[in-house]
C-alpha cells in the first residue's frame, strides 16, 4: 500500500514528466528492439514494431490505473465512445482536414494540374478504401495516440498553463515522439555536429504541421468537454484523407500542394492562436485527487 501511495504521489507531482518517460520508453524501446531483431535475424514473423504506436495509450492507461484505479480506466474508455458532443462537432472533427486536402486538390485541378481520370468503378473502390482506412485508423491512429496526448497530457498541461502554450508544448513533445530512434541514433555515427543538420529538416516540417493542427484539436477538446471520441475522429480523418489524396491523385509531393498546405496552416495558426488565447477551460478529462 505504501508503495502504491508513493507511485501515486510521484505521478500527481510530475504527471507530464512521468508520461513522457513511459511513452518514449515504450515507443522508442519497441522500435529499437524491432530494428535490432530485423537487422540481426531477418524480418520477424510478426511485425511487433506496430505496437510502438500504442506507446501513448499504454502510458496513459498505466498512469491512470495507478493514480485513479479502475474507475479512472473506465472513465477514459467511456470517453472513447462518447457521442454526447453531438453531430455538429462530430462533423467538424471528421471533416476539418479532409476539407483542407480536398480543397487544395480542387484548386490544383482548376489551375490546370494533372489529375488522373477515373471511372465510376474506381471512384467506388476509392470510397470503400477510404472508409476502411478511416475505420481502422480510429484504433491504429486515434486510440493508440489520443488516449495519451489528449486523454492525459493535454489536461495536465492546461492545469499549469493556458490552452495556447499547452498546445505549443504538446506539439513539440508529439513531434519528438514521432522521430524514429534508429534514424536519430545513426546521426551520431557521423562526425561531430552533422547529426543536427540531419535531424533538422524532419523536425521543422513536423512542427510546422503539428502546431496549427494541435491548436485546432485543443480548441475542439475544450469546447466539447474533453471528448476522446472526437479526438480519435480528427486524428483518423487527418491521416486517412492525406494518404488517400496521395494515393488517388499523387499531388501531395508537388510544389503547389506544399505551398497551398503551408498557406492553410499559417491561416489556421493565426485564427486558432486568437481563439485559444481567449478560450477559458470549463471541463477537462481529468481532475487531480
Amino acid at each position: 500500500m505504501n508503495e502504491d501511495k508513493t507511485y501515486k504521489q510521484v505521478i500527481t507531482k510530475f504527471p507530464v514528466l512521468c508520461y513522457i518517460l513511459i511513452a518514449f520508453s515504450v515507443t522508442w524501446g519497441i522500435k529499437l528492439l524491432y530494428a535490432f531483431v530485423k537487422s540481426n535475424y531477418g524480418m520477424p514473423q510478426y511485425n511487433f514494431g506496430l505496437i510502438a504506436s500504442f506507446g501513448p495509450a499504454i502510458s496513459a492507461l498505466i498512469l491512470i490505473r495507478t493514480s485513479e484505479g479502475s474507475e479512472g480506466v473506465y472513465r477514459i474508455l467511456k470517453s472513447v465512445v462518447d457521442l454526447s458532443p453531438g453531430i455538429k462537432w462530430i462533423l467538424i472533427a471528421a471533416l476539418f482536414e479532409p476539407v483542407m486536402f480536398f480543397s487544395i486538390t480542387v484548386v490544383y485541378s482548376i489551375a490546370g494540374g494533372s489529375i488522373p481520370v477515373t471511372d465510376s468503378f474506381r471512384v467506388q473502390q476509392g470510397i470503400v478504401s477510404y472508409i476502411i482506412a478511416f475505420t481502422a485508423g480510429l484504433f491504429m491512429w486515434g486510440f493508440s495516440e489520443e488516449t495519451g496526448w489528449r486523454g492525459w497530457m493535454l489536461p495536465k498541461l492546461q492545469m499549469k498553463t493556458n490552452p495556447f502554450y499547452a498546445s505549443l508544448i504538446l506539439s513539440v513533445i508529439v513531434s519528438l515522439w514521432h522521430l524514429n530512434p534508429v534514424d536519430f541514433a545513426s546521426q551520431f555515427t557521423v562526425k561531430e555536429g552533422e547529426y543536427l543538420y540531419g535531424m533538422y529538416p524532419g523536425i521543422v516540417e513536423r512542427l510546422i504541421i503539428t502546431i496549427p493542427v494541435t491548436m485546432v484539436i485543443t480548441f475542439i477538446y475544450n469546447k466539447t468537454g474533453g471528448s476522446l471520441f472526437l479526438m480519435m475522429l480528427f486524428h483518423s480523418a487527418s491521416n486517412t484523407s492525406y494518404f488517400w489524396i496521395d494515393g488517388a491523385f499523387g499531388i501531395v509531393k508537388t510544389d503547389f500542394f506544399r505551398i497551398s498546405f503551408l498557406a492553410e496552416l499559417a491561416l489556421i495558426f493565426i485564427i486558432f492562436s486568437v481563439l485559444l488565447i481567449k478560450q477559458s477551460i470549463k471541463v477537462t478529462s481529468y481532475q487531480p485527487s
